[in-house]
């Protein structure tokens, strides 16, 4: 059973995700127009964490490393998802043995979910996220049990659990990134409507 490693996996990426809303608060409001790049590169040091913790079940390896390239693809377009998935290749170079079936999945569903940006403003972002989602899931499936050079029929539950805790992982990354979205426009607006009402109250007193 693979449940203890991908519900490790699980707290780490939560964790992580709550990390990045701490540094997009604190710091990169500096670097605005490195924002993609950053947003990138911190995707692929959370991938290559849960690789780290990753478990692995009769030759094939579990982990929720692909949820970064996901939230960054939905968040910040394809160009951060390029450079999220570039790093997360080489990522897996360094830390794995079967890198090459990990870069073909990544470019199989970064390719395959491009044709998703004709649809990004009719579908909601949880829609578009579980869309994403099931794409890679696809891929995964086909490439680990099909087409790779080694086929590894992989247990169907063993698949499920995968698929359970990646859908998981993405609703809880998705709904705690849109409660900060939703938590700072309410602010913005507060104290957007905070600073006219002084501005009105300001040229009501200098007109007396």
């Amino acid at each position: 059973m693979i449940s203890s490693g991908l519900f490790v996996n699980l707290c780490i990426f939560s964790f992580l995700v709550s990390i990045m809303i701490a540094i997009r608060i604190f710091l990169l409001q500096r670097l605005a127009h490195k924002y993609k790049l950053v947003s990138g590169i911190y995707a692929s040091i959370v991938s290559a964490i849960l690789m780290i913790y990753s478990v692995t079940y009769q030759e094939v390896t579990y982990d929720l490393r692909f949820l970064p390239l996901i939230l960054t693809l939905l968040y910040f377009g394809y160009r951060a998802g390029a450079i999220a998935g570039i790093t997360m290749a080489m990522c897996s170079i360094y830390l794995e043995i079967h890198w090459i079936l990990t870069i073909l999945i990544l470019i199989f569903t970064f390719l395959f979910s491009i044709p998703l940006i004709r649809y990004r403003k009719q579908l909601s972002v949880l829609k578009q996220s579980f869309l994403y989602f099931f794409i890679h899931f696809i891929v995964h499936v086909l490439l680990t049990n099909y087409f790779w050079n080694t086929p590894i029929q992989s247990p169907f539950y063993t698949e499920l659990e995968y698929f359970f805790f990646g859908i998981l992982g993405l609703g809880v990354g998705v709904a705690t990134i849109e409660f900060y979205r939703k938590f700072y426009a309410v602010a913005e607006e507060a104290a957007y409507a905070g600073s006219d009402s002084c501005k009105d109250e300001e040229d009501s007193f200098l007109s007396e």
